[in-house]
């Protein structure tokens, strides 16, 4: 059982999830949760101690609260490179704004079960 454990929260602190648990933490601070990031997989006593229903059951809200969708910043940087005009501000903003909606459309097409209102944009600089 103990190993089954610490194969789970070592998969919950993976880049996988840890980002939605990240956001998740952001809107509820006072999550049981937090304690994930003072657990590291060889501190049985710890895990023992956190571990428990309402530890899971955050999990599972966390995980169903927020979905990220990666957006690499050198896309965005690309969109503004080179000289704008004062008067195309809004030209290349709206750019901006139709490639990240194109990347949120792209993810709702390949995961119908998946709502807008939880998609959030991971923005990474490779």
């Amino acid at each position: 059982l103990m190993a089954g454990i610490k194969e789970y929260i070592e998969k919950l602190k993976g880049k996988r999830f840890i980002e939605q648990i990240n956001i998740y933490l952001e809107k509820q601070p006072e999550s049981r949760l937090r304690q994930l990031k003072n657990i590291e997989v060889y501190q049985q006593d710890k895990i023992l101690n956190a571990v428990d229903q309402d530890f899971v059951l955050a999990v599972n809200e966390a995980l169903d609260s927020a979905y990220p969708v990666e957006v690499k910043l050198s896309e965005i940087a690309d969109l503004y490179r080179g000289t704008i005009a004062s008067d195309q501000i809004d030209e290349k903003t709206n750019e901006v704004k139709e490639l990240l909606l194109k990347k949120i459309n792209s993810e709702l097409e390949r995961n119908q079960e998946l709502d807008y209102d939880r998609i959030v944009l991971s923005i990474k600089d490779e």
